[in-house]
């Protein structure tokens, strides 16, 4: 299942509750050095963790290119 890229904005962005969770989570798992000297797995969980709040991102981007291109409306 594929979801609109506009739920993600709305959820993270548009959502006053949501934005406070997306800082959190960008707080918690981007914006922080996923590098651990010594633990391969420890820095891949942390690479993983990453990954996902850039797929968010890419997903709300997305959103805004539509809106921007007129495919949406409010």
């Amino acid at each position: 299942m594929r979801l609109d890229p506009t739920m993600y904005l709305l959820a993270f962005d548009v959502n006053t509750d949501g934005k406070k969770v997306f800082e959190e989570l960008c707080n918690t798992f981007y914006d922080k050095q996923s590098y651990v000297r010594g633990d391969t797995h420890e820095t891949a969980f942390n690479e993983g963790s990453k990954a996902v709040i850039q797929f968010i991102m890419n997903k709300m981007a997305q959103a805004n290119n539509n809106n921007n291109n007129g495919e949406l409306e409010e």
